[in-house]
């Protein structure tokens, strides 16, 4: 049986009327994982997309006879700067968005009411359209958490590692301004994985670690390290996941070597949502955090997680049953 665990995904609202405000976050609380951003103004929307480069969908109010100019202008400017991101319009009459042109008119997405059964369908479809079984999930956590800890020395009394929620992103923007990417492939997955951290909190936080740490970062720079804690979760995963494909099929290795790019947005094409996970380097005492680094997975060429589930219980069964002795 597929398990999928609770990940949310960020919702940006603009309704002027109160009452559709707490519809739409009762019903997103009742949905469960999606956590609505409110605004009441064009302005304070403005203000909220800016801030917020981390977004699963748009939800807008249909304001057409009040301020038409100002409600095409946002659509205009979501259009060119945030493509990905789905936009759902409540409103009862569509066909006055055709001064938008076709092209623009075709990436929305309407809706009548604010109601549980149509909205739960659109939100399926849109925005929680991948499910990733449990296992996969919790794997990633435990595996990039312990690398990050070997790395980047952490004493696990004053100073912990956790990791925050999981969630879904379809913005092509980076919050750091340093990344490393690597390709990921397997039979029941393709796509990409990447690592990212702003560089300067990187260079503090080896720069306060004791002789150890400050050796680890003069020998091989922020670049470096990135790259081997991007490296090393791929094999890992590689490992525990994709074992069985690398024993029955030897010629299907790969070697991988992590990119690290400096920027502020990236695209893989389509509208695949990226599952994202944050790492956090937390200080108890001062309780504040030092550190956080960002991890994201785009599976935009294959995704079957019902195939994964087969291989796990049949890596389970092997291993029970010692037909393969794994060393």
């Amino acid at each position: 049986m597929l398990q999928t665990p609770s990940i949310s995904s960020k919702i940006l609202v603009f309704e002027k009327g109160q009452a559709n405000l707490e519809l739409l976050k009762k019903l997103f609380q009742t949905y469960g994982g999606l956590k609505d951003i409110q605004s009441t103004s064009y302005r304070e929307f403005n203000d909220l997309l800016a801030k917020n480069l981390d977004l699963g969908g748009i939800f807008l109010g249909d304001y057409y006879e009040e301020e038409k100019d100002e409600m095409f202008a946002v659509i205009h400017l979501l259009q060119l700067q945030r493509p990905e991101l789905p936009i759902f319009i409540r409103s009862e009459n569509p066909a006055r968005f055709d001064d938008l042109g076709p092209t623009i008119k075709q990436n929305l997405v309407f809706y009548q009411q604010i109601h549980e059964s149509e909205l739960n369908e659109l939100i399926d479809k849109y925005i929680l359209n991948m499910s990733y079984p449990t296992p996969f999930i919790s794997g990633i956590q435990d595996i990039t958490q312990e690398i990050i800890s070997s790395i980047l020395p952490i004493d696990g009394k004053e100073i912990q590692l956790f990791c925050r929620t999981p969630f879904l992103i379809r913005d092509r923007f980076l919050e750091s301004d340093l990344f490393s990417l690597i390709r990921i492939n397997s039979d029941w997955c393709n796509g990409y994985m990447l690592t990212e951290v702003i560089e300067q909190n990187l260079k503090k936080h080896f720069n306060d670690l004791p002789g150890a740490g400050t050796q680890l970062f003069s020998l091989h720079g922020v670049n470096d390290v990135l790259s081997e804690i991007t490296n090393m979760v791929w094999g890992s995963i590689k490992g525990r996941f994709m074992e069985c494909e690398e024993l029955f099929s030897p010629g299907n290795v790969h070697i991988q070597i992590p990119i690290v790019v400096n920027g502020n947005h990236i695209s893989f094409g389509g509208i695949y949502p990226q599952l994202c996970f944050r790492y956090v380097i937390f200080d108890q005492k001062q309780e504040q955090p030092l550190l956080e680094l960002a991890q994201r997975f785009i599976f935009n060429i294959t995704w079957s997680p019902q195939a994964f589930q087969e291989q796990l219980e049949y890596s389970t069964e092997i291993q029970d049953t010692g037909e393969v002795e794994l060393f």
